[in-house]
């Protein structure tokens, strides 16, 4: 009979299929069912006291034995589960390599190892073998006895464990093989969403790696949970972490860093994974480190970088080759570049501190000049932790203190087109991780909005949103950052993109109301500023200019602070407009000083310049008058020669200014400053005159005087021609002015001085520079730089005649500053 009994059924039960226990026994039980090609097994029976197996139907072969027929079959167990079993070492799939497992090490077979035969087996070398040794033995040898090598046997592994036999191993291992077969394939096919991955994020398609690199990490938990291979799952968490870092989202970056270093190691193989480098651990140190530095935590990254050295220097002296030398001195140099950051950033955030501790209520409680080197210091702080959003909301109070709201609205929209870059990058197992969670994706607003345009240019500067794209930038900023980026919308003017904002809030503040608390009142602002700017210009058309300065005025109280404006291009309006209510009403002297305030917001306020010039006309004032054309002209003039003057982004506005000239403009306030001009010179002409001619009958009048008192002091009876001294010896103390001597009166003011004064010099060019007229070029430009400083408007503007004296400085200026025309006034002085 060619059908064969296997020991490791034991029991005198029937098995009529696979085995659905949950045991070990049933498991084997479907094993040899599968190994004996599906042949049933009814009708094996054994007696565990000497019985003999039998077939139904077939003949029934008793094994010869010396001694007892029971068989012992406590060495004879099931396989272990898949968790204990060895994995079997299989070629490479795709390009990935299995890792060598460890196998328990077998040993030769025991003495209590016994070899046996049951049956007529079909394996024909075996029985021949046996026959042979049996014919040189001189007989049949006991079963427990015999030495000579049978068709399987059962060993004793390391652990104690005894090995599967027969049929059994072929089934499991051809099982272990195709659960291998099937592992490699699930890893084939997340290697290859690694490899599309980091080429999407070499091309710069950052979130569509972070989407490949998700779906990989979700397949690897559901498919190959249990898999021991878990560097992969490294490899894309790690990409993952560097895709995340690259668009802005760094909080989750570091997160994914942590995780992989869970599953990677500083002596893995970089065949494990394609395109994974021997020195991924230091590389996630300083991922970790990167991240931690732009949001600002500073110890943590600095810890970092120290993880990172201190690792790449152990792979090094692990292994020791070129290749090796080269990523260590790439990953140490990234973390000494990163420590130096790190440096830099403490001494930074050092200096701010101390700004920090004169706030009062919340309010800075420092000059403007500290302010400004505050505010200095926050944006060298924001080029090295630019996702800090403390420092972020920081250089925005700054802004507000400093009255500069235009840059409150560029700074919150570029931050804004940042964080656009996130959009869709938080799905599944990153979606807590999200820092807008709830808010679609952005359909106008693009990351390149602003295509790296400077905020120091000008045409950064005048560089803003449209209304679709500020309704989508509103819903992607800090909550605490909102409400600013909404009051300086408002004060800017921007009324279509304040609509559009408050209706993008609309949807999210039911969900956020402890958020956006003061939202209604916002709009309530915004409505009201609307309608009574919409009525104050009504009434100025309408000829009431009375009513619209009052109109105007309740709408600059709805943002003061103790009186004083808040500036931006709302209240620089406003008080232009009061202007020129003043001078339809005749009331320059009050048009003069709303010009002024509205100079104070916007230095560059090219209508209010003008305005307030023609006000000095009308007051006579055409020294004043021409100094504010000039300055107009000096502007324009600043604004040709250098397009994107440095100078823009120090004037809080942009509205009005010189790029928005056009030449008709420039050809009426031309012919208004020529006029001027003439006016001035035809003055000067006449004093000058005037001057002459007092200074001739002064003269005059004095050679007169003089003339006549010595007349009367000749021929005085009591004066004594022969006595020069008056009847006083030269050592004697003259009388001076009472009445004795000769010395007294005018004829003693005349010879010595006396009480009578000296004319006083006429005023000069050089007079009011305090020179002389030999200076030189140099002397004069140091004098001019000493005295515009002393006696400028802007720090003086509680002295009313600062202005005149500056004024009377710059004349002088514009007269000696050039070679040619100080000549000529040389000449021309000397004639008068």
């Amino acid at each position: 009979s060619n059908l064969k009994f296997h020991p490791i059924i034991g029991t005198s039960e029937t098995t009529n299929g696979p085995a659905k226990g949950g045991n070990r026994r049933n498991k084997a039980k479907a094993f040899v069912k599968q190994g004996l090609g599906n042949r049933s097994s009814t009708g094996f029976q054994q007696s565990h006291t000497g019985g003999t197996p039998t077939s139904a139907g077939q003949r029934t072969r008793t094994p010869l034995s010396t001694g007892s027929s029971t068989m012992d079959f406590e060495n004879f167990k099931s396989p272990p589960p898949p968790s204990q079993q060895a994995v079997v070492s299989q070629p490479p799939v795709g390009n990935w390599v299995p890792p060598a497992q460890p196998v328990p090490p077998q040993s030769q077979p025991s003495a209590e190892s016994v070899s046996f035969q049951l049956g007529t087996g079909d394996d024909k070398h075996i029985g021949q073998k046996g026959r042979s040794n049996r014919r040189k033995q001189g007989g049949r040898i006991a079963q427990q006895q015999r030495t000579h090598p049978v068709q399987k046997t059962h060993t004793h592994d390391s652990s104690g464990a005894q090995g599967s036999v027969g049929p059994v191993q072929d089934a499991y291992l051809e099982l272990q093989r195709q659960q291998q077969a099937e592992l490699n394939k699930k890893l084939l096919e997340i290697n290859q969403l690694y490899s599309n991955a980091s080429e999407l994020n070499r091309n710069g398609s950052y979130r569509d790696s972070i989407l490949k690199c998700t779906e990989g990490i979700s397949k690897f938990h559901q498919e190959l949970a249990n898999c021991p291979t878990k560097e992969v799952l490294g490899a894309l968490l790690s990409l993952r972490a560097e895709a995340l870092a690259n668009v802005g989202a760094h909080k989750a970056a570091v997160e994914d860093c942590h995780q992989a270093l869970r599953f990677v190691s500083e002596d893995i193989d970089p065949a494990m994974v394609p395109g994974m480098s021997t020195y991924v651990v230091p590389r996630l140190y300083n991922m970790m480190g990167g991240s931690l530095t732009k949001m600002g935590i500073i110890d943590g990254a600095d810890q970092s970088y120290d993880c990172a050295v201190e690792s790449a220097g152990r792979i090094l002296q692990r292994k020791q080759a070129k290749s090796a030398e080269d990523l260590q001195d790439l990953e140490t140099t990234v973390a000494i570049i990163g420590k130096s950051d790190i440096s830099r950033l403490r001494e930074t955030m050092a200096s701010i501190d101390r700004y920090k501790t004169k706030t009062e209520y919340g309010k800075w409680n420092v000059s403007k000049e500290e302010t400004l080197e505050a505010l200095g210091y926050v944006s060298m702080a924001l080029s090295i932790s630019c996702a800090c959003d403390e420092l972020h909301l920081l250089k925005i109070e700054l802004l507000i203190e400093l009255k500069r709201w235009r840059e409150v609205v560029g700074h919150c929209e570029r931050m804004a087109a940042e964080n656009v870059k996130s959009d869709g990058c938080f799905p599944a197992d990153l979606s807590s991780k999200n820092p807008f969670p709830g808010i679609p994706a952005a359909n106008y607003l693009k990351p390149d909005a602003f295509k790296d345009l400077s905020e120091q240019t000008l045409q950064g500067a005048l560089k803003c949103l449209s209304s679709r794209e500020s309704g989508e930038a509103v819903l992607r900023l800090p909550y605490k950052i909102v409400p600013h980026y909404m009051r300086a919308l408002r004060l800017e003017e921007k009324i279509g993109r304040v609509e559009q904002c408050l209706s993008s809030l609309e949807h999210v503040f039911p969900r956020n109301r402890s958020h956006f608390f003061w939202l209604p009142e916002e709009k309530e602002k915004f409505h009201r500023t609307r309608e009574h700017r919409g009525l104050a210009d009504h009434l100025y058309a309408s000829a009431q200019y009375e009513d619209a300065i009052g109109v105007y005025q309740s709408i600059m109280l709805f943002d003061s602070t103790q009186g004083s404006d808040v500036g931006g291009r709302l209240n620089a309006v406003l008080h232009c407009n009061r202007a020129a209510c003043f001078m339809a009403l005749d009331q320059a002297d009050k048009a003069v000083t709303e010009c002024t305030a509205a100079l104070r917001i916007h230095p560059r306020y090219m209508k209010a310049l003008v305005r307030r010039a023609r006000a000095y006309t009308k007051l006579k004032r055409n020294e004043e008058a021409i100094a504010d054309y000039k300055q107009w002209f000096n502007l324009m003039d600043q604004y040709k020669a250098d397009p994107e003057s440095a100078h823009v982004h120090v004037s809080p506005l942009l509205f009005e200014g010189p790029h928005e000239v056009n030449q008709q403009k420039v050809k009426e306030t031309r012919n208004a400053l020529a006029e001027l001009e003439n006016l001035k010179k035809e003055e000067e002409v006449r004093a000058r005159r005037r001057a002459a001619f007092n200074e001739r009958t002064k003269h005059h009048g004095h050679a007169y005087g003089r003339a006549q008192q010595q007349r009367e002091n000749f021929y005085s009876s009591s004066s004594r021609r022969w006595d020069p001294f008056n009847g006083s010896s030269p050592k004697t103390k003259s009388a001076g002015s009472n009445g004795h001597g000769h010395r007294s009166g005018s004829n003693a003011g005349g010879q010595n001085g006396g009480n009578t004064k000296k004319p006083a010099v006429a005023e000069n060019h050089y007079t009011v520079l305090g020179i002389s007229r030999t200076a030189s070029q140099n002397d004069v430009k140091k004098a001019y730089r000493k005295l515009a400083l002393v006696h400028h408007p802007d720090k003086n503007l509680d002295d009313p005649t600062a202005t005149t004296r500056f004024r009377r400085i710059s004349e002088a200026w514009e007269v000696l500053k050039d070679p040619e025309s100080r000549r000529r006034y040389d000449i021309e002085s000397r004639l008068w």
